[in-house]
């Protein structure tokens, strides 16, 4: 009889931005869907991060837990579940840790998610602890041999119906549009003006890629920027710029996680930034550039690089990518591919080629979990 859990308890220690609580929570949500298990337990550390990104928790059977620090008194008498997922190698806490031999089967460690090849060596190794139980690596990647993806829920039919799919103006997003960021930006969408959404990192150089823009073959056409009002507040160079009359900057408040594909769905471009959004993003009809976490010693640019390669990008795509993370890089690549997007018919051609290839070829994250699960409890 195949054994699946029972109990999930999922730990995400969060350090900066949403990055890590984001693709923590959206993992929380998915594996149910796979497992079915009775229960879900989200551990995090900042209550207000969880609020900001989860207003309402609408899920079932998926309860979120907040402390303060490892030491909190509600770790004391708490009974590890079956499976036990820490995100990004943060810590448990040690009483916790005691009390998991008699009660959890499978302990994972999910990584970061990375295109580099020396990830497959390190997928699914075991790390034996001081209580005796078994940690294994988790690493999310874009090969057969890593850990997979999370793979958008075909399920949901506001996701992938035709009515809702490349970037088409159906009722229902046009509704969104208006309801979370107004009706002007609404009248662009419904008459095919172009929209950029805008969510980096502060080093992204998007002040300075707006600006270009202005000179560029796009001055003429009207074009929307959509920028989130925690990127734009981080960016005062970009409300000094002077735009000409056919574009206008929308500043939109922070869209809840729920809502995220929406926000996707608006843009004939999405500029989206750290894991969880570039996921999301392969999932989307639309182009998008990714602006990737940075590093010390440049170490994102080697895993940019390793993306662009399995992606099999075109030379443009690279070079404005690279140039979108790389201040040494020529703004001017960024410019041409993003004059390409609005110019190019079959600019999503390439986009939809890497969306086939991750829908086909690459593992789905929760059903590695799930059946590694399995072969965990019947080997024991």
């Amino acid at each position: 009889m195949t054994q699946t859990p029972t109990s999930i308890d999922i730990f995400c220690n969060v350090i900066d931005n949403y990055g890590d609580i984001g693709v923590s929570w959206r993992l929380s949500k998915t594996l149910p869907l796979y497992i079915n298990p009775t229960k879900v337990r989200f551990f995090t550390n900042k209550k207000s991060t969880f609020k900001t990104l989860v207003p309402k928790l609408n899920e079932k059977n998926i309860v979120a837990e907040f402390y303060e620090d490892l030491h909190d008194a509600k770790f004391q008498d708490l009974i590890p579940a079956d499976l036990v997922i820490e995100a990004f190698g943060c810590d448990l806490p040690q009483t916790y840790i005691k009390n998991m031999p008699s009660n959890t089967k499978l302990w994972i460690n999910l990584e970061y998610i990375s295109a580099e090849k020396w990830i497959e060596s390190y997928h699914l190794m075991p790390s034996i602890q001081k209580n005796g139980v078994k940690k294994f690596f988790f690493m999310p990647g874009f090969t057969a041999k890593s850990g997979g993806l999370l793979h958008a829920d075909l399920s949901n039919c506001d996701f992938i119906n035709d009515e809702f799919s490349n970037n088409s103006c159906s009722k229902s997003l046009l509704d969104w549009i208006s309801e979370h960021i107004g009706e002007s930006l609404s009248i662009h969408k419904k008459n095919g003006d172009g929209i950029i959404t805008i969510f980096t990192y502060p080093q992204a150089p998007i002040s300075r890629l707006i600006e270009k823009i202005q000179s560029s073959k796009l001055r003429d056409k009207k074009i929307a920027y959509l920028i989130p009002k925690s990127v734009f507040e981080k960016s005062p160079c970009i409300s000094k710029i002077h735009l000409n009359k056919n574009h206008q900057i929308y500043v939109c408040d922070f869209v809840p996680h729920s809502d995220f594909d929406y926000l996707l769905r608006v843009g004939n471009l999405n500029i989206v930034r750290g894991e969880d959004s570039m996921v999301r993003a392969i999932w989307i009809h639309s182009p998008f550039l990714w602006n990737i976490y940075p590093q010390t010693e440049d170490t994102h640019l080697k895993k940019l690089e390793a993306w662009l390669e399995i992606g099999k990008f075109s030379d443009d795509y690279k070079k404005a990518t690279l140039s979108l993370n790389n201040p040494k890089m020529p703004i001017e690549n960024l410019v041409k591919y993003v004059e390409s997007v609005f110019e190019d018919k079959n600019v999503n051609k390439e986009f939809d080629d890497f969306r086939d290839y991750c829908q086909n070829k690459v593992p789905n994250l929760c059903r590695e979990i799930k059946d590694f699960f399995t072969k965990i409890t019947q080997n024991k």
